[in-house]
């Protein structure tokens, strides 16, 4: 069964968290908290150039 990712593991980088892996825990205090959505939920960044050196 996947998770709120689309995964089947947790992509949180928060290994440590006792809520890491359990997406409803998870989404529950993340709507709590208002401040920052959860890791699965943000959007996904840019990676830099790296040859060019650009950013």
């Amino acid at each position: 069964m996947p998770l709120e990712n689309g995964e089947e593991r947790c992509s949180c980088v928060r290994k440590n968290c006792e809520r890491h892996g359990d997406c409803k825990a998870c989404l529950a205090h993340h709507q709590k908290q208002e401040r920052f959505p959860p890791y699965c939920k943000r959007a996904k960044r840019a990676k830099k150039i790296e040859k060019t050196g650009e950013r």
